[in-house]
């Protein structure tokens, strides 16, 4: 009942965990999306079940265009399906399965009706129909599925193939002038030959809702079919098999590019070689919150801990979020900030994410919660630098820096604050700088050891703080066989009498006790030293 339910609520069971009803897609002219989700039995007031389901009869919903431009901006400019729809239009009682993709002024959209899972091609400015041709027959209609109902089926078009989805482990190829059959993929046959019962082998569960949607770079397609462990790469033209691999429990295919495809699952995120399906790289993440998106050479990530990994396409390799994780600032949306007053930064709660897309130099966030827009580092970073040359302030000098940090420009980052802390800014600017600053320097402490403990032994101040520069001077003294320097050092760690562990890491997952690790460097170094060292220290 709706109306016991409160926005959050509705939002959250309408939309956020409905892929047919969230998902928009548009052709730059107008944006089309479903709405209007009812059975062929209800009656005229409109009474509604937008759930999908409990219902004894055939339902129906209505895919709507909106104009983005013009006198009509912002309004519906036409609709097929719903109650509306005539007898003879070919489209009565017709459940559209997602949002249409837009190719070539027309529109490919999959849907069901009489129990038939069809390609209807739809004329992008009336809606007017073109061509419509069965792909498959169903076993059980929508109206005893709101798994299906709720689960978006969305054509991707290439290389002149309309390539069909099924919500079943099975792709149909179509030519997207004609609408004839080119090939059909059979997923489930091409990995267990000898199965009668698909369920057998199952990845998914019967509430998994995730929209099901192939991955195109090329003439190379990737599917992750339903229920399944293997992902398939499948020529877009022939509809053949060239490889297939493990998927490693994946939830969905993340992107492609012309040397590897990514894929997301609850624990990792990894790549295989498009050519083979050999695994190159994997990473491990903590329970992703929705689908990532593209943001220049890394993959964003939305994690249900309210942050965003970058991950670094290529290799793998996740972005240091170098600046503090305690601090309430929005240093966990690397490389995104989120728009607030002045130079101000905002947290942002746990479960705040969901699926992200991208726009130009925005990147958009659908939730349970609701819809938030994000602006990329680096469209920020360049209007900065790009803006009028008067005397910068110290909040646009300390902002630049953090921006830099946001990108992995380390070593502008770190000349940016040197020259900010130089200036003598206010204090809340200069203590924010200083944080910078120091994580910055051990970050980056493998490059010149000796200069970079120089540095920092003027950026603490806190027993905490001490304890993390004399453990890591310890070390450096240590390496460089610096006995009587490094018994000096173990001394002072031992007189700050710390009983609590101190960080080591920008992250905070590596935690000390600064007394035992002194003891146990030293240990370590008695034990593997050569025996004049070991008897000076």
């Amino acid at each position: 009942n709706p109306q016991r339910l409160s926005g959050a609520d509705l939002f959250s069971r309408l939309v956020a965990d409905h892929s047919v009803l969230s998902k928009l897609t548009t052709d730059g002219e107008r944006v089309y999306l479903i709405d209007g989700i009812c059975s062929s039995d209800s009656d005229e007031s409109g009474a509604e079940s937008s759930m999908g389901g409990q219902v004894d009869s055939v339902l129906r919903n209505q895919l709507i265009a909106v104009s983005l431009h013009g006198p009509v901006q912002g309004r519906c400019c036409w609709s097929r399906g719903g109650r509306t729809e005539g007898p003879d239009s070919g489209l009565r009682n017709f459940y559209f399965l997602g949002p249409p993709e837009a190719h070539n002024e027309s529109l490919y959209v999959i849907g069901e009706q009489d129990e038939q899972l069809l390609v209807v091609v739809l004329d992008a400015a009336t809606g007017t129909t073109q061509w419509k041709q069965p792909i498959s027959m169903v076993d059980l209609p929508l109206s005893e599925s709101e798994t299906r109902s709720r689960t978006a089926c969305s054509p991707v078009v290439s290389h002149g193939v309309v390539v069909c989805p099924t919500q079943l482990p099975v792709l149909v190829g179509l030519d997207a002038t004609t609408g004839t059959l080119l090939w059909v993929y059979h997923a489930e046959s091409e990995e267990h030959p000898d199965s009668t019962t698909w369920n057998d082998h199952g990845r998914r569960s019967e509430t998994d809702d995730r929209p099901m949607q192939p991955v195109i770079i090329g003439t190379r397609m990737f599917f992750l079919p339903p229920e399944s462990t293997t992902l398939h790469c499948i020529d877009v033209r022939s509809g053949r098999r060239s490889w297939w691999a493990d998927a490693r429990a994946a939830h969905y295919v993340a992107c492609a590019d012309e040397t590897r495809v990514v894929l997301v699952s609850s624990q990792e995120c990894f790549g295989l070689s498009i050519r083979v399906g050999d695994l190159l790289w994997r990473t491990p993440i903590n329970a992703p919150a929705g689908r990532g998106v593209v943001a220049r050479e890394d993959y964003l990530v939305p994690l249900n801990s309210g942050r965003i990994v970058a991950i670094n396409i290529a290799d793998g390799a996740v972005r240091p979020d170098v600046l503090a994780p305690h601090r309430d600032d929005s240093s966990a949306l690397s490389p995104l900030e989120v728009p607030a007053s002045g130079s101000e930064f905002r947290q942002l709660p746990r479960g705040f994410f969901g699926n992200l897309a991208v726009y130009e130099d925005l990147v958009v966030c659908c939730s349970s919660t609701g819809i938030s827009v994000f602006q990329q580092s680096r469209s920020v970073l360049d209007a900065l630098e790009s803006g009028p040359q008067n005397e910068p302030s110290p909040a646009d000098g300390l902002r630049r820096a953090e921006l830099h940090i946001r990108l992995s420009e380390w070593n502008a980052a770190i000349n940016e604050l040197r020259s900010l802390l130089a200036a003598h800014p206010p204090d809340s600017i200069r203590d924010r700088g200083v944080e910078d600053l120091r994580e910055l320097l051990y970050l980056r402490m493998a490059e010149n050891p000796r200069s970079r403990l120089r540095e920092l032994a003027n950026l603490v101040s806190t027993r905490e703080q001490k304890a993390r520069y004399l453990l890591y001077r310890l070390q450096f003294e240590l390496d460089t066989g610096q006995v009587q320097a490094a018994a000096r050092t173990a001394c002072g760690v031992q007189e700050l009498q710390l009983s609590k562990p101190v960080r080591m890491d920008c992250m905070g997952r590596h935690l000390v006790l600064p007394a035992e690790f002194a003891r146990f460097s030293l240990e370590e170094f008695v034990a593997t030293a050569v025996p004049e060292q070991a008897e000076r220290l």
